[in-house]
């Protein structure tokens, strides 16, 4: 059962990844650009402000002037400007790639319903098909946000934070390791008991909407045939 289900998210993931590579330009592109985006916005922002503070604490106060800080003041603002251009940009990328792969998905998934026999088609609810291409297509859109926006930028944060600390503060940066290993572990675990229960759901509401579906469609014969009761049962 195990490996059936592995087998299931493999081919999936396969599948999603044959229609973003026809424009993996564009997933590259979005993908560096989340990368990048983090680097100026959350990482080097932090380490001038620092630096301005180190100033601050370490030089009298009538020695102060603004010169001592416009380095800090237009690299600072100049960071803030290009991370909302280039958000901007790196948006504009995963656009490309996800509108064009659902586009092709969606072909897909109506090709393949179309050479399946009248059999198939007899033996399910026209609804439970539509809820479930629903979900495959609503499954593509967030297996890609969620690698660019939390996999992508939670990497980049995590390892130029282990490269910083590791230079500045060893002890800190093995602490780091451990905790964050910890917490990885945890939370790997508790996802992997909860995928149970997230199938259980996603079967109980494509099954619902399947025969909601199916009765809104097919609603002049079931009145036709006085079947309220038995599709409410």
């Amino acid at each position: 059962m195990k490996k059936a289900k592995k087998s299931i998210n493999r081919r999936t993931i396969s599948l999603f990844w044959k229609f973003t590579k026809k424009n993996k330009k564009y997933f590259w592109l979005g993908t560096f650009g989340a990368g990048f985006g983090v680097f100026i916005q959350d990482i080097i922002p932090p380490i001038i402000i620092a630096n301005a503070f180190n100033i601050l604490q370490n030089t009298p106060t009538s020695e102060l002037g603004f010169s001592d800080f416009k380095f800090h003041v237009f690299t600072y603002g100049l960071l803030m400007l290009m991370s909302v251009g280039l958000w901007r940009t790196q948006v504009w990328f995963m656009w490309q790639y996800e509108v064009k792969a659902l586009e092709d998905i969606s072909r897909y998934i109506f090709n393949h319903l179309q050479r399946m026999g009248a059999s198939f088609h007899a033996n399910r609810f026209g609804g439970s098909l539509v809820s479930q291409t629903n979900k495959f297509l609503g499954g593509y859109e967030r297996v890609m946000d969620e690698f660019t926006w939390s996999v992508v930028t939670g990497v980049v944060s995590y390892v130029t934070s282990m490269i910083i600390l590791t230079f500045v503060a060893p002890f800190y940066a093995l602490v780091f390791v451990c905790v964050s290993s910890v917490y990885f572990s945890i939370m790997s675990r508790r996802t992997i008991r909860t995928m149970k229960y997230d199938r259980a759901l996603s079967n109980s509401e494509s099954d619902r909407t399947a025969k909601l579906a199916d009765m809104i469609t097919n609603v002049s014969a079931v009145t036709t045939y006085a079947g309220e009761d038995y599709e409410n049962e």
